[in-house]
């Protein structure tokens, strides 16, 4: 269980994303054993189900609301490569991951799965 302060609004817990993003990458990772390596990875590939499930919901709402357009995009699709400089493989995997969710009767990740940070099992019990 986590002793973090839960964010007050969707900027602050950017910020604290981004502020403990930049502590791992400041970290010292020679210099810690190999135990509290595996334990970071761990922790690490969790929240990537996570965030890769947050990214997928707000890419469903940011599609329905034609947000690509704004930027005068004509999809989603060439938003994310030119907004974002993203590659085209990586926009296809977020709009994968958008349709997964748009597909999904409740129009978001099941806690469960959010929780253990398991986004294979969330598309295991969506299917």
């Amino acid at each position: 269980m986590s002793t973090a302060t839960a964010p007050a609004s969707m900027g602050e817990a950017l910020g604290m994303l981004e502020s403990a993003m930049g502590f791992l990458a400041d970290a010292d990772a020679a210099q810690m054993p190999a135990e509290a390596l595996a334990e970071c990875l761990q922790a690490l590939e969790r929240t990537d189900a996570v965030e890769a499930t947050a990214r997928g919901q707000l890419l469903v709402a940011f599609d329905a609301k034609n947000g690509h357009l704004a930027d005068g995009q004509r999809t989603c699709r060439t938003w994310l490569i030119h907004s974002l400089r993203i590659t085209a493989g990586q926009a296809a995997e977020h709009r994968a991951v958008e349709a997964l969710l748009d597909e999904s009767p409740s129009g978001g990740a099941s806690s469960e799965a959010t929780e253990q940070g398991d986004l294979h099992g969330y598309r295991r019990a969506h299917q």
